[in-house]
């Protein structure tokens, strides 16, 4: 059958740059001839892949298969042959022989027996063996009950070779537990074990192991053929009583075979659902002759995942990647969160990025590295789903380890070398899905879910891999090239270079171009190189580029190829194996004058380039180069030290940043490069001006004097190192300031800007002196942040009307001019602004405004709302305007202190409960006309009325302020604020109810000032929130002027009171001890009670007796008429019972006992 397929021959440019890419992240997996093999489309081509190395016709070596596939004869599953040129085709071999054999064992019709899913699991175990295994997990098994008939996946595989061979290890459709009782073999047995899901061999002994990871409930077990070819159930060998806790752990998921132990073959199996956590684990098995037996696994080896649902053990496999004699283990976690090993992230969590762990010897006591994780996936993926032991790529003695990530991207495959010290942790190759797809493969192709390899198909020595990519239907084969060992290098001739010995031979000089003809020539010496290379599988000559450098760590050029006069040379050479003769060249240099330096070795480079090989054929693929770089120094020593002269060249690089004033020492960052040669007496000069101060540097410790200074500048020589090497040199310089004279400069020149200027210079000449100076403009910032703040003492104000001037009162005042006391005007208010000075930079001068609230006109009178009282300052600030007590009244004492007006305001909330109760007995009126007044009483009483919930309310509270009414500007000059120093304004004054309580009928209002900077929007408001208090109305309202009603109302009072006392004495409230007594008595005779009670029905029980009798004998009428003696009798003796009673007490009980004996006989 024939399918599409393609040979990538990439053109000159593609190669080149893929070239490029190889040598950035590739080693000797070729990219340039790849093969790409395509299988019919969502066939799942590619899902296992296998290389055969002896395939013999009709077989190819190249087998990918496709569960999904449909083949001509219908069945669903192929196997898929290919060439190394891409043609590929199926064989019905593998399908008729397992559809022959379920033939026989049970009657499976044909139709049903197709899905198969032939092509699930390949497995080629060493380039020597001569068959191949194919296996279907779902081959199904017919059982048959009484009751239903069905069909379970048992799996199944054949060997392809010369004579194919049919593997079935379940047969059985009855299963026998541990306890002799027969089931039909289902989950519970074998039948649903989808054996063949992995597969592992033993090459020596012929051995093959196939994974039922779904048997016995999900448990898990294996089968093999002992030396009976009789199928063998690991699970039953091994004697494990299988736990319940152990169902769908899915053991056998992953099998290998490796001599784990250094001596035994021993076979592990992972079980990714292992655990109750499902974090995974690994099992160890160790295969005899004839038998098998679990092992565990040596200490520090916990063979255990460490996440859940990671999926440890998805993949497994083995190789001795230290090559210590001991096979190693590599078990792959594809769902872990790979996090900080991931090689491309720093600490960010990586969901499903994928982990794969290794451990060295795991079964070997004496070894004791610990575990090793590898992390190279993306988020998603999956890196770690696909592992292999490709074998020896590199033929450099140790094994190596190929990784598959098929969800990152298209997918990818990391390429890891061993080494003594075993797995590498960086990757020598990365394999991009996309570089070698066909074209349409869309993302997700999942480049990487299959691998095979550690088979040599081209025959150059080195083992070749083959990648599938199952959802783009697709596999790519990739050839290994041989790698080339350079043996050799490069070294100075003589290895010390005397200078100035004349060794420049006659003719050597020749080429010399005219740039440096005026220069003297005066040492020459040669570079000496040897190369070969050495390799187990490659032996023929190849063509090299040299690619050679000579000092070239110095800007200026010192020494020079004779043969270019340039630093640089290329040359080609034909490189031998180590078997023959090395490649020998002599190549001579010179050094100019002034340019050697004893201290400063010299250096050469060597880089080799591989071209080509003419003697490989056109379609091979060619070797690559490895340690192709080489380094030699050389030293330099001095015959004549008249002629051993080195000039340095120094450079002087500045840094500066903005200074802004006052916030403390200013930075310079500076630095002094060293080239050519060892500077010696390296001396630094600063010139700044008289207003910067240099505190001191850091980064090198420098010692400066002060040359003789003006009045404007200073000067200062300081000694920056006795000797610098060539090298960078890095300080920085610290320069303190006088905030208040620079400032006032800036003031003075709004453009001026301190300058300062540096020299470097040593005891030699320089060799470029223009690049020696720097100058640096420092531009002063000035940042004063202005914060302005006020506040209200009190900011409550409970201001009633009855304690204060009537409104014709402050009229006559204002008029007449009466000498009153200030305190008769209203309760003390004083605001108080604070201006402070956030910095860095002092405040030099600004003008301030106060707008206060001085009078309001009403009928064209001008009457004080704010009376000020005094204008208090603290601080560098002076204020101008009205003076204060301008009516010169009386002043008193105020309490303007925090703590003095809080006692105010809690006095005064105390009188408004008391107003609180009197408003409760206003008409109903009233309280309609103020119920919004309560509320806002109501909020005092509970919250203390804050400022911020009035704040809220102000469009419903009246507000006097400076838009309203006549405000008075106070101008306040502030000078020489420095940063973090404030300075106050309290202005204090008297609350002139009078004239706001004539203006409105409110009750609750708000008496604001402010401040504010001259000419900016820098303002502030003080709110001083007035609580209007009328005197009460009502019935005590009318009582209040007469005070003799309220004398008469209180003795009418008292004598309602007296009154009430007789009353309550008569009803003998106040004989408390009788009524204790009448108690006790109560007591006594209800138990009396209860005693007579208990008599009375015993005589009952005697007069029944007695009527009967009476009646027998018809004597009850005369009986009745005349006085019964017996009752009579019995009166006084139960009267006489009742001790302690009055005369008129037993007199009560005799009637009551005589009525209620004459009752009994009725």
């Amino acid at each position: 059958m024939s399918l599409e397929m393609r040979a990538v021959n990439a053109g000159t440019v593609v190669a080149l740059a893929l070239w490029w890419l190889c040598t950035v992240q590739c080693f000797n997996l070729n990219v340039n001839k790849t093969v790409t093999m395509k299988g019919p489309q969502n066939s799942s081509f590619g899902y296992s892949v296998a290389l055969w190395q002896r395939a013999a016709p009709p077989y190819s070596s190249l087998v990918v298969g496709s569960p999904l596939s449909v083949g001509a004869d219908g069945v669903v599953g192929q196997i898929f042959f290919c060439n190394r040129s891409g043609n590929c085709s199926t064989h019905s071999t593998a399908t008729a022989a397992l559809r022959k054999t379920a033939s026989v064992l049970e009657e499976v019709d044909d139709e049903i027996r197709a899905e198969m899913g032939l092509g699930e699991q390949l497995h080629s175990s060493s380039p020597t063996a001569e068959n191949i295994l194919a296996c279907a997990p779902r081959l199904p098994l017919k059982f048959r009950t009484s009751k239903l008939v069905g069909l379970l996946p048992r799996g199944g595989c054949v060997l392809l070779g010369p004579e194919p061979q049919t593997l079935i290890p379940v047969t059985d459709k009855k299963f026998i537990d541990s306890r002799g009782r027969s089931y039909i073999n289902n989950m519970k047995g074998t039948g649903f074990g989808v054996a063949g899901f992995s597969a592992a061999s033993i090459q020596s002994e012929e051995r093959i192991f196939l994974g039922a990871p779904m048997a016995y409930n999900g448990q898990g077990t294996a089968f093999w053929k002992d030396d009976g070819q009789q199928f063998r159930n690991l699970a039953r060998s091994i004697k494990t009583k299988k736990k319940q806790n152990d169902d769908y752990a899915m053991q056998f998921w992953a099998i290998t075979v490796g001599r784990l132990d250094g001596a035994s073959n021993i076979l592990a199996a992972s079980a990714p659902n292992a655990r109750n956590n499902i974090t995974g684990v690994v099992r160890f098995y160790r295969v005899s002759a004839d038998d098998v037996s679990e092992v565990q696994a040596r200490d520090g080896v916990a063979a255990a995942g460490v996440q859940l649902a990671s999926m440890y053990g998805y993949s497994l496999a083995s190789a001795d990647w230290d090559a210590d004699g001991v096979d190693d283990l590599a078990v792959g976690a594809p769902y872990s969160n790979a996090g900080r090993l991931a090689s491309r992230t720093t600490g960010r969590s990586l969901p499903d990025a994928g982990l794969v762990f290794i451990y060295y010897g795991p079964l070997k006591e004496s070894i004791v590295r610990g575990e090793h994780r590898l992390a190279n996936g993306d988020e998603g993926g999956h890196f770690g789903m696909a592992l292999l032991c490709p074998g020896d790529l590199d033929k450099d003695g140790f094994p190596d380890l190929v990784v598959g990530a098929p969800d990152d991207g298209h997918g990818k495959v990391f390429v890891y070398n061993g080494s003594p010290d075993g797995i590498k942790t960086r990757p020598s190759q990365v394999l991009v899905g996309e570089q070698f797809l066909l074209a349409g493969a869309a993302a997700g192709s999942r480049f990487g879910f299959s691998l095979s390899g550690g088979h040599d198909l081209d025959d150059n020595g080195c083992p070749d891999l083959l990648v599938g990519a199952v959802a783009a239907s697709q596999a790519v084969f990739f050839r290994s090239a041989p790698v080339l060992r350079l043996e050799g290098g490069i070294q100075f001739s003589p290895r010390v270079v005397p200078l100035g010995s004349d060794s420049c031979m006659e003719g050597m000089l020749l080429s010399v171009s005219q740039v440096f003809r005026n220069r003297e020539v005066y040492t020459c010496f040669e570079l000496h190189i040897a190369l070969q290379y050495n390799s187990s599988v490659f032996s023929q000559a190849i063509e090299v580029e040299l690619s050679m450098t000579v000092d070239e760590r110095y800007h200026f050029s010192r020494a020079l190829f004779v043969e270019t006069n340039t630093t640089r040379l290329k040359k080609l050479y034909s490189l031998q194996h180590v078997m023959m003769d090395p490649v020998i060249a002599k190549l001579p240099v010179y050094l100019l004058e002034d340019r050697p330096s004893l201290a400063e070795h010299l250096e050469a480079t060597l880089s080799v380039e591989y071209l080509r090989s003419p003697g490989l054929p056109e379609d091979s693929i060619q070797p690559i180069l490895h340690n192709t770089d080489f380094t030699a120094p050389a030293r330099l020593t001095c015959k004549d030290k008249d002629k051993c002269v080195s000039r340095s060249d120094l450079k002087l690089r500045v840094n500066n940043t903005k200074l802004v004033i006052g916030s403390g020492r200013h930075a310079i960052r500076m630095t002094v490069e060293v080239k050519e040669a060892r500077a010696h007496q390296v001396t630094l000069v600063i010139e700044h001006p008289a207003l910067l101060k240099f505190s001191h540097s850091s980064g090198v410790s420098l010692k400066c004097s002060q040359a003789p200074t003006t009045e404007l500048w200073v000067t200062l020589h300081c000694n920056l190192a006795t000797t610098l090497s060539i090298s960078l040199q890095e300080l920085t310089l610290y320069f303190d300031h006088m905030p208040l004279r620079l400032l006032e400069a800036v003031t003075r020149e709004p453009d001026y800007a301190p300058v300062i200027t540096f020299a470097v210079s040593s005891d030699t000449t320089d060799y470029d002196p223009t690049d020696n100076n720097a100058t640096v403009t420092i531009t002063p910032v000035v940042k004063h942040p202005l914060v302005i703040s006020g506040i209200s003492v009190p900011e409550q104000i409970r201001a009633f009307t009855n304690e204060s001037l009537t409104f014709e009162e402050v009229l006559s005042l204002i008029t007449e001019g009466k000498n009153e006391s200030v305190t008769a005007f209203g309760p003390p208010v004083a605001h108080t602004y604070t201006f402070l000075n956030l910095g860095p930079t002092p405040l030099l001068h600004e003008q301030l405004v106060v707008e206060w609230p001085l009078h309001h006109e009403f009928n064209r009178q001008l009457l004080p709302v704010l009376y000020i009282t005094e204008i208090t300052t603290t601080g560098p600030v002076v204020c101008t305007g009205p003076p204060a007590n301008a009516r010169n009244l009386i002043l008193e004492a105020q309490q303007t202190e925090g703590d003095e007006g809080r006692g105010e305001e809690d006095e005064a909330g105390e009188s408004l409960e008391e107003d609180d109760i009197d408003y409760r007995n206003m008409t109903e009126q009233n309280q309609t006309n103020t119920s919004s007044q309560h509320e806002l009483l109501r909020r005092r009483r509970d919250a203390t009325f804050p400022s911020e919930q009035l704040r809220g309310q102000q469009r419903s509270v009246p507000a006097i302020d400076c838009e309203l009414i006549q405000c008075t500007l106070y101008t306040c000059n502030l000078t020489d604020l420095n940063a973090g120093r404030s300075a106050t304004v309290t202005i204090s004054s008297r609350l002139v109810l009078a004239t706001i309580h004539t203006d409105t009928e409110q009750r609750y209002m708000v008496v604001s000032s402010r401040a504010s900077v001259a000419g900016s929007s820098n303002r502030t408001t003080v709110n001083s929130h007035v609580t209007i208090i009328p005197p009460p109305k009502g019935a005590l309202g009318l009582l209040s002027g007469h005070w003799w009603l309220l004398s008469v109302a209180l003795l009418i009072g008292l004598l309602v009171l007296l009154l009430l006392a007789i009353v309550l004495y008569k009803c003998g409230f106040f004989r408390r001890e009788k009524r204790q007594h009448l108690q006790q008595l109560r007591a006594s005779r209800s138990m009396r009670e209860s005693q007579y009670v208990t008599e009375l029905t015993k005589q009952e029980e005697q007069e029944r007796q007695q009527q009967y009798v009476l009646e027998q004998l018809g004597q009850a009428e005369p009986y009745l008429q005349q006085e019964d003696p017996q009752l009579q009798q019995q009166v006084p003796q139960q009267v006489s019972m009742q001790e302690g009673l009055s005369e008129e007490e037993q007199q009560v009980w005799q009637h009551m006992y005589m009525q209620g004996q004459q009752q009994h006989v009725d």
